[in-house]
């Protein structure tokens, strides 16, 4: 029998509970929905820990699983020839040349209780052969050098000092570092060290002859037979050791070179003797040098075969010097060991007994314009100068390579010039102030034009100067430069690095404040740039991409941090955007990006002047130098499409997670020659070109698309997200509403029947009255 006041009760209860519900449903509950959902999106966002559920994407997986894009195009100068005699240059764009790039987070530490992250950044470039239409390897580029440029702009004020001489002429001076380190590694080579054998030996030889011809009785015949045939110490007679020919022949076998051409061969009256100083020595160094000509002579006139010959060479330069001739010559030189021979000759001419290289007259003889000896060149002009300094103090302080102080190399020479201008003692480079002046002297002054210029006109020549061609990639990675080189320049030219690891950088994680996700805080090491006298605080979003997370009304601007230019710019919102279907809000590069500013030294509006900071005139501004003015621009050469359309830098927002789904940050490096410089004379193959021009070098563009795996998660992301958003509410609602008309019901029902059974009793009683 059912309890009607129960189901009475229960019907009240159960209308309370549905009633609940039903409110909770549409009150309560969505704003808890919403923030669970926040958290599971702030969670997948801010990375405060190397436990962080995104830690390894943002620490560099993310570059490698979406498709970060850095493209190139090189400006290729089409007319260098009519450019250098005067004719505005005519440009043109070669590209793209398309590179995956990828970074790397290392040595992360979280500070402040994981709302800072530092950690040291690694860059990588990949060359994409599949996307580019172009081979690096095999475009040639036609350009401004900026390595050449860049020794002009360094220096152009010293040339000033220098009664305002053309710094191209101050160059050519300084070059005799890349002359004498050449000069010095002749001069160190095998080459010559055969060519002073050949010198002392004939006297060394003579002496030791004599003491084995006295020890035999003045038998001459016997010492010819033995010194071509026996391969072992002869009986007869002291100081064969190292005399004898066919001592080093293997098997033991003798040369068999006759008594008649012993003769000839060490009578040094005879032309084609190996002792004659005039005409022979020089036969025997072509001969070892292949000369088919010379090896034909001597196996003629001195009836020899050409393998007694190669016997002869090796006995002469080997067995022979190294028991009387190196010991001698380190003694003349005053050198421990013979690797210090070529600057006793270079610092004395002791080695080839005062007399220069220059004056040997083999073939490939490097030097015809003069000696090349300090003291001979300056006694080939009329002066007797000797340096007092010993060669091996010459070598330890002056002409050892491996030392960043050696006068060989530019900075090195450059040094030692600075110290002649105060009158220094040179105590650094143990050299006394007239052995300095006449160093000096020589390297700049008496080299100039026997040397140094000839050196660097040829390698105008063969290689360029200030306009060069060179591959793709030799331009953007491996350039080479050859002026660098012979100056000794350990200095890259290229125009990009890769692989690069830079200094640590710090970046708020957005964990104590959402609005400072991915804010920088230190950039490699400054929080104010001292390359900006330290005025300029590092601030703005970095360029990985990550912005705060969670924006349900989108800022109308956005700083963002460009390390490219080392500043602050500006983004500013446009409007609704899509990017693979998914909504996000588009922003802009603001105009006038790049405005004069004495704060970032800037004259003219859309350059961003780095020059000091490159020590190289180089500006980057938009593409095809958009927003500069056309006296800087335009008027000065042709090629430039300066259009918005091709300058614009977007970015598509996806303001729930903060992600830039999309963007395309374009700029470009130029270079100049600044304003009022006299770089070049009257006479120089640079003479026409103008001042204060800007030159397009290349087009750098960077963007970024996520990966098909990425976009589909993060539209399940959304999916999921408007399903937690309103099927709780759905389900709760109507489990609110089911049972508040059940409780309703069953309060009908069980207030019906006793109303009933109350109306029954009042019957029972009238009628039993």
């Amino acid at each position: 029998m059912v309890n009607h006041k129960g189901c009475l009760v229960s019907g009240i209860f159960l209308a309370v509970i549905g009633a609940v519900l039903f409110i909770l449903a549409f009150a309560l509950l969505p704003h808890l929905i919403n923030q669970a959902t926040q958290n599971a999106v702030i969670q997948a966002v801010i990375v405060d820990s190397t436990s962080s559920q995104r830690y390894n994407d943002w620490a560099g997986q993310q570059s490698i699983e979406n498709y970060y894009q850095q493209y190139f195009y090189a400006w290729n100068l089409t007319n260098p020839n009519e450019f250098l005699n005067g004719s505005i240059p005519i440009f043109e764009t070669v590209g793209p040349f398309n590179y995956k790039y990828e970074f790397n987070f290392s040595n992360v530490t979280f500070q402040d209780g994981g709302n800072l992250a530092t950690y040291t950044q690694s860059k990588s470039f990949i060359y994409q052969s599949d996307m580019s239409p172009n081979d690096p390897n095999e475009i040639m580029i036609t350009n401004i050098n900026p390595a050449y440029l860049g020794l002009m702009f360094q220096l152009a004020p010293n040339a000033e000092l220098l009664d305002n001489m053309p710094a191209e002429n101050l160059l050519i001076a300084l070059s005799g570092c890349g002359q004498m380190r050449l000069f010095l590694e002749y001069l160190s080579s095998d080459n010559f060290t055969d060519i002073v054998y050949f010198t002392q030996n004939p006297k060394l030889y003579q002496e030791q002859y004599l003491n084995i011809l006295k020890s035999l009785n003045g038998n001459e015949e016997y010492f010819y037979q033995q010194w071509a045939n026996s391969t072992t110490i002869p009986q007869k007679g002291n100081g064969w050791y190292g005399m004898l020919v066919s001592s080093s022949v293997s098997n033991n076998q003798s040369s068999n070179i006759s008594l008649s051409s012993a003769k000839l061969l060490f009578n040094s009256s005879n032309e084609n003797s190996i002792l004659n100083q005039e005409i022979g020595s020089t036969l025997w160094i072509n001969a070892l040098l292949g000369d088919k000509t010379s090896i034909t002579v001597l196996t003629s006139e001195l009836e020899l075969t050409l393998n007694q010959i190669d016997l002869i060479l090796n006995w002469w330069l080997n067995d022979f010097s190294k028991v009387y001739t190196e010991s001698y010559v380190n003694e003349i030189c005053d050198i421990p060991d013979i690797s210090m021979l070529g600057i006793c000759q270079f610092v004395t001419g002791n080695a080839l007994n005062g007399r220069s290289i220059s004056n040997y007259t083999f073939l490939t003889q490097p030097f015809n314009q003069g000696p090349i000896e300090i003291p001979l060149l300056y006694q080939y002009i009329g002066l007797d100068v000797k340096l007092s300094v010993s060669v091996q103090q010459a070598y330890k302080s002056l002409f050892n390579q491996s030392d960043s102080n050696s006068i060989l190399n530019l900075n090195g020479l450059v040094n030692f010039l600075t110290a002649s201008k105060s009158f220094d003692t040179f105590k650094l480079y143990n050299v006394t102030l007239f052995d300095a002046i006449k160093i000096i002297g020589y390297a700049t002054a008496e080299l100039y034009e026997q040397y140094n210029k000839p050196t660097i006109l040829g390698l105008y020549e063969k290689y360029g100067g200030l306009i060069v061609t060179r591959s793709m990639d030799d331009w953007l990675w491996n350039c080479q430069d050859a002026i660098l080189d012979y100056l000794g320049v350990d200095q890259p030219c290229a125009l990009q690095q890769n692989n690069t690891v830079n200094k640590p950088s710090t970046i708020f994680t957005g964990q104590q404040d959402l609005s400072m996700t991915n804010q920088i805080f230190e950039f490699q090491e400054q929080t104010f740039l001292t390359c900006w006298n330290g005025s300029v605080q590092v601030q703005g979003f970095t360029e990985s991409g990550q912005f705060p997370p969670l924006q349900s009304d989108p800022p109308q601007t956005m700083t963002l941090f460009e390390e490219n230019v080392i500043r602050p710019v500006q983004l500013e919102l446009s409007g609704d955007s899509q990017v693979q279907g998914i909504n996000t809000k588009r922003y802009y590069l603001v105009n006038n990006s790049f405005p004069i500013s004495t704060t970032f030294k800037t004259t003219i509006p859309g350059f961003a002047n780095l020059t000091d900071i490159q020590n190289l005139p180089i500006y980057v501004s938009l593409w095809d130098m958009y927003e500069v003015p056309p006296q800087y621009s335009s008027n000065n050469l042709q090629g430039l499409n300066q259009t918005y359309q091709s300058a614009q830098v977007p970015l598509d927002l996806e303001p729930i997670t903060g992600n830039a789904l999309y963007y395309n940050l374009k700029l470009q490096i130029n270079l100049a020659i600044p304003e009022f410089s006299s770089w070049f004379s009257s006479n120089s193959t640079f003479k026409n070109i103008k001042s204060n021009v800007f030159y397009p070098i290349l087009k750098i563009g960077q963007t970024a698309t996520p990966s098909q795996s990425n976009i589909d998660l993060l539209n399940s992301q959304f999916k999921l997200i408007k399903i937690l958003g309103f099927v709780p509410v759905i389900v709760v609602s109507i489990i609110g509403g089911i049972i508040l008309i059940s409780g309703i019901s069953m309060f009908a029902f069980g207030f019906k029947k006793l109303k009933q059974q109350k109306q029954q009793g009042y019957q029972a009683i009238i009628n039993n009255e």
